[in-house]
Order: C-alpha cells, then sequence, then structure tokens
C-alpha cells in the first residue's frame, strides 16, 4: 500500500540520516570508532579537500548502512554477476589490481563486497577483511587477499552447504585509486542443487533499481544460452 510504502521510505532516510551525520561528525576529528573499519582511513587524507570533508563521508555513510543492514534496504550499488567459470574473478582483478580466488567450479561462495578507498600518496595500503563468522582484521600484503577469502568464507559456511548469502566485507585502502565499491556474487551453476541457491542470491541483489549490473558473458558463448543474462 502506499502508506506502508511511505513508512518504509521513511525509516530508510532516518537511517541513513543518522548515518550521515555520523560521517559528518568525523569532520571536528571526532571518532566514534576510531581504530575500526572507514574511520581509519580519515587521517590518511587531506582534510582540505571538499571531495574529503563532503563526499566521502556520504560514500563511508552507504557502505556502513549496507554493512549493519546485510543489503536489507535498497542503495546504489554496482554488482558482479555472471555464469560459472565465465571470468568474473578476472574482470575483478582488473578493476580492483588484486587477486581473487580462481579456479573450477563453485569458487565464489557468497557475496564478496569490495569497498576500495583512496589514502593519501605518502601513505602505505592495506587492507580489512570481516565477516558474521570472523572478527575484522587488517593486512598490508595484498597477496593474501585469495587466501584470507577462502579461509574467510570456510567459516561463513556452514557445514554441507557449497554457498551463504551471509557477505564477507573486503576492504582496500591505498594510494590513487577511485572510491568505489563492488559486490562480487557466485557464479550461477547448471548442477544442483546449487541452481536454485544462486539464482534466488543473484535475484536479490540486482532486482533493486538503484543497482548496476556487471554481466559478465566470455565472447565464445551463446548469449542466449546464458543464464546470466536471461534472469538480468
Amino acid at each position: 500500500t502506499k502508506s506502508s510504502s511511505a513508512e518504509i521510505f521513511s525509516q530508510q532516510i532516518a537511517i541513513l540520516n543518522m548515518f550521515f551525520n555520523f560521517g559528518s561528525s568525523m569532520k571536528d576529528g571526532s571518532s566514534p570508532h576510531e581504530g575500526k573499519g572507514f574511520d581509519i582511513c580519515d587521517d590518511y587524507l587531506d582534510a582540505d579537500d571538499p571531495y574529503t570533508t563532503e563526499v566521502r563521508p556520504i560514500l563511508d555513510a552507504f557502505d556502513r548502512v549496507r554493512e549493519l543492514l546485510n543489503n536489507e534496504i535498497e542503495l546504489p550499488q554496482i554488482v558482479v554477476i555472471g555464469d560459472q567459470s565465465s571470468g568474473k574473478s578476472s574482470v575483478l582483478e582488473s578493476l580492483t589490481q588484486v587477486a581473487f580466488p580462481k579456479g573450477q567450479n563453485c569458487v565464489t561462495r557468497c557475496p564478496i563486497v569490495v569497498q576500495i578507498r583512496n589514502i593519501a600518496e605518502d601513505q602505505k595500503s592495506f587492507a580489512s577483511i570481516k565477516s558474521e563468522a570472523t572478527e575484522e582484521f587488517q593486512f598490508k600484503d595484498f597477496n593474501k587477499i585469495p587466501l584470507a577469502i577462502k579461509s574467510v568464507a570456510e567459516k561463513l559456511v556452514s557445514q554441507g552447504e557449497l554457498i551463504t548469502p551471509k557477505p564477507i566485507n573486503l576492504k582496500l585502502f591505498r594510494p590513487n585509486s577511485p572510491d568505489l565499491t563492488v559486490i562480487d556474487l557466485p557464479g550461477l551453476s547448471y548442477q544442483e542443487p546449487l541452481i536454485q541457491k544462486i539464482k534466488d542470491l543473484v535475484t536479490k541483489y540486482i532486482t533493486s533499481k538503484s543497482t548496476i549490473i556487471l554481466n559478465i558473458v566470455p565472447a565464445h558463448v551463446d548469449f542466449s544460452a546464458s543464464e546470466s543474462l536471461m534472469i538480468s
């Protein structure tokens, strides 16, 4: 109904306003969660840059809302989808400039929210990773990312299951990088019992009107036979 839709919209705006205020409060140097998450990178940026003080807090607020509410409200996002073994990981590597787990069959076992954030040129790059099943931990060697993703995914996926809708949050902080958030989803499989589970997961992420779908289809594949194109 119109009234219920309005109520939901009002709730979403209230939540976003709360986090926008949270982001703007960091302009004066205060940090309610100092040492955790995106607050770390505020000290790595130029405080006099209008982008840093006006735009960056809003981007961080969006990511914070997405992280806390597990994609339960519609936020602007880029979602990477494709059939299994379609080359999604290779394209994602080109976008992010870091390695991701690759292989045959179901390699991506859960949504991976990749949040890239720019830091000052004189600062050293670092990354952090966390999930519902693991505490956030930081590391400086980006070569450890594939192993870190596999390790967290194994703890996140329940015993006997192959995939889970619970996301992994991977944050990359490095100089001369765009502020970008992309979500990598498990590749669509033609094998039971994964077919419907992955379809439902992908559909949940791509149905929002605020989602940009990056659909990876190999050049040698018949487009009419691509599962990812059919559902998107």
